[in-house]
């Protein structure tokens, strides 16, 4: 069959279609570590994070491959047998007061100590325990209509990097923060795991998931507050649902 533009237009963008997924439609809620120290003004900028954050990034991941030849010769497959999750950038506009730095170094004073301070050295500059300097973090994707069709959330998280900030007589620009995090690995809030109970149905019309974690559940299990909470509405209160088509989302997004 040929191509024909109208079909695509129709399939990406027209009524009924899954749309196009658009880079700017996004929040991040951040969650802050079990031991940590913050001033009022820290405090203040944590309070106004997820309006402050201007760009992010869905991480992807690597399999790391080993190479195996079937009795020593003949073609050459690659093996999986490990994952890397690369670290992400976050970009942040700062308040006048320059709150949002002072909150990330003040997070990696839990991790490394507060190296500012000369008054007992072996107290502010030893290192923290690695379940008191990790938290979450989660990112939320929303359509044009602001419903959520997506969540990531990030697991033992914490901020490994962050960027100078340049000054200059000769500019009016806003002050930009880039916090750099890493993190163990990430959650998808439906993704199903090998084996959870996805089966499909004899008319092979629809596909039915039992027993994975909801949106909130996702978030709720890594500390993050309940998007319910976070939107003040009700969102995804469901561990099973149905997939009757590639377009079909109603189900778990109506």
């Amino acid at each position: 069959m040929a191509f024909n533009i109208s079909d695509f237009r129709a399939n990406a963008t027209g009524a009924g279609s899954r749309g196009v997924s658009k880079q700017a439609h996004f929040e991040l809620v951040i969650s802050l570590p079990r031991k940590i120290s913050l001033s009022d003004r820290s405090k203040t900028a944590y309070d106004s994070l997820r309006f402050r954050v201007e760009a992010a990034e869905l991480p992807g991941r690597s399999i790391q491959t080993t190479n195996y030849k079937h009795m020593g010769y003949g073609l050459t497959s690659k093996i999986g047998y490990d994952v890397t999750y690369p670290d992400i950038s976050l970009t942040m506009l700062c308040g006048a007061d320059l709150g949002e730095k002072s909150l990330f170094q003040s997070w990696q004073n839990s991790i490394i100590g507060n190296h500012t301070r000369n008054d007992d050295i072996r107290r502010h500059q030893s290192l923290g325990y690695y379940d008191d300097y990790t938290a979450s973090v989660g990112i939320i994707q929303y359509d044009d209509t602001g419903k959520v069709v997506y969540t990531m959330g990030l697991a033992e998280a914490y901020p490994i990097l962050i960027n100078s900030l340049p000054l200059t007589w000769g500019s009016e620009d806003l002050h930009r923060l880039t916090i750099q995090f890493t993190y163990k690995h990430f959650i998808e809030s439906d993704e199903p795991a090998a084996g959870r109970g996805a089966s499909l149905n004899k008319a092979g019309a629809s596909l039915t998931i039992n027993g994975i974690p909801s949106i909130d559940d996702t978030f709720e299990g890594l500390g993050l507050p309940r998007i319910g909470e976070i939107l003040n509405i009700p969102f995804f209160d469901t561990n099973s649902f149905t997939l009757t088509g590639a377009s079909d989302f109603n189900n778990i997004f109506g």
